[in-house]
């Protein structure tokens, strides 16, 4: 079994608690230092690695996996697919519009969807949010709130 030291100084005694991303490995305290200078990032070593180490193997390298930029649940609708939600929702004559806001002024950009009457002299609007599935959970939201008071409308 091998000791382990830091090796940031010869004179550090204390254990080996991390290692950085150019393979050296250091205690709690330099570590910090290494980090906190931006010259060098370093992570907690797992109880495997230091058992690897102390063997005198060598720790294999270490690259993140990298994540799936949106994950296919959490995928945005395209205005395609929000209008056919639309219409499948009111009919034939359901509208979906985006309102580009002002970075400017904060202000975001806005999705509505939208319910046009027969003679399109009237458009009522069913849900507005920061994105298409917002937009129709606000419409739902009003569609619930308005089956539970129905002498509002």
């Amino acid at each position: 079994m091998k000791s382990l030291s830091c090796e940031m100084r010869d004179d550090c005694l204390n254990a080996v608690t991390h290692i950085g991303n150019k393979g050296y490995i250091y205690c709690s305290v330099h570590a910090l230092e290494r980090r906190q200078s931006g010259y060098e990032r370093t992570r907690r070593l797992r109880v495997w690695e230091l058992k690897l180490l102390r063997n005198g193997d060598a720790v294999p390298s270490y690259t993140p996996i990298k994540k799936p930029r949106h994950a296919a649940s959490q995928r945005r609708m395209t205005r395609q697919e929000a209008l056919v939600e639309a219409q499948r929702r009111w009919g034939p004559q359901a509208e979906v519009h985006r309102y580009n806001g002002s970075p400017r002024f904060g202000q975001p950009t806005r999705y509505g969807v939208y319910r046009c009457s027969l003679l399109e002299s009237a458009t009522a609007q069913m849900g507005i949010g920061e994105s298409w599935e917002l937009a129709f959970s606000d419409a739902d939201a009003r569609h619930s709130r308005a089956d539970a008071f129905p002498s509002i409308l």
